[in-house]
């Protein structure tokens, strides 16, 4: 089973750009957190115990998989198959490829858990960030590119329909909405912890912290310089839910304004200072939209919250990519 802190982590196409709703990550702080997030079992009522359920066996391609392999063009009516265009894609840059696909299987876990929790976007909401993304992309063409419109660049640039162009990016600002509503209805769904945390590369640097923080300095002031956690992309603040990893199991056993560390975890040394704390509010879009919609206007859905988010949904939403891998392997006719 794939990990989707791995999606996130790795797909490019999450945030403020036009088409995309980007998660910046700071790859080496973050990998840590997102093996500890898909090695734990995740469980949102706080229970302990329980094993993860097993990955399902790969299964076998069907026959309709091993043989759909239509043409992306052909040359003196000899056909290249899109089995050699992702094959050739992929032995020219596989990391590119996995991101692509891997962002693919995130967007569809969002539309899973949107449709699982009748997730339900005010229209006019809806309406106003797309008209901003359009208005976003035609400025950034616009920028650089002189006297260029937007749809002459979607159409001549880019040799696709500007109608259909503009479609695409309303949906991709639809599933970004989706996507900060149920990852945040995740986490207030969750006994959860809030948290400030530091992130160092030795014990001494983050005792450094801890000694500053005891003496009276702010976490952000002592954290300046030593900690390689990207504070300005967490926010400052760092929601933990309950569950088995080292840092949830340290955040729910030190006590609200308390410090907790330093302790070590994947080759990093961790401090971190418990905010607050709060119960679960489950339930679905009905019960749980004011909550929702409240918590979003007050702090934005942050990279930690993501992939708590994703450690849950590798285990909800099992993922198959045998017809992936059975296309890139086909023979091109």
């Amino acid at each position: 089973m794939l990990c989707l802190a791995h999606v996130f982590m790795n797909n490019p196409g999450w945030g403020d750009a036009p088409m995309q709703v980007e998660v910046r990550t700071a790859t080496g702080v973050l990998a840590l957190l997102a093996l500890a997030a898909c090695s734990a079992t995740s469980n949102p009522s706080g229970a302990e115990g329980g094993d993860p359920p097993a990955a399902p066996p790969p299964r076998e391609a069907t026959a309709e998989e091993r043989t759909v392999d239509p043409p992306v063009a052909s040359v003196d009516g000899s056909p290249i198959h899109t089995s050699a265009l992702l094959g050739a894609w992929m032995h020219a840059d596989p990391a590119a490829v996995r991101s692509f696909l891997d962002g693919l299987v995130a967007e569809r876990a969002v539309e899973l858990e949107a449709r699982r929790l009748a997730v339900e976007l005010d229209p006019e909401r809806v309406a106003e960030a797309q008209a901003q993304a359009i208005e976003r992309l035609a400025a950034d063409v616009a920028e650089r590119y002189g006297e260029v419109t937007l749809d002459e660049w979607i159409s001549a640039a880019q040799g696709l329909d500007p109608g259909a162009y503009r479609a695409r990016v309303e949906h991709e600002v639809v599933r970004g909405l989706l996507a900060e509503r149920v990852v945040r209805a995740f986490v207030l769904g969750s006994e959860h912890a809030i948290v400030r945390l530091a992130v160092t590369e030795t014990r001494d640097a983050a005792e450094r912290i801890r000694t500053a923080v005891e003496a009276g300095a702010s976490f952000d002031e002592a954290s300046r310089g030593l900690s390689i956690a990207p504070q300005a992309s967490f926010g400052g603040l760092s929601p933990v839910v309950k569950s088995r990893t080292p840092l949830s199991r340290m955040a729910f056993a030190t006590g609200v304004g308390e410090l907790a560390g330093p302790f070590e975890e994947q080759g990093r040394w961790m401090l971190l200072r418990v905010e607050s704390r709060a119960g679960a509010n489950s339930g679905l879009w009905p019960h749980i939209s004011a909550e929702v919609e409240a918590s979003l206007a007050e702090r934005a859905v942050s990279e930690p919250e993501y992939l708590q988010w994703t450690a849950e949904m590798a285990r909800r939403y099992p993922i198959d990519l045998a017809p992936f891998f059975t296309l890139i392997e086909a023979d091109d006719g």
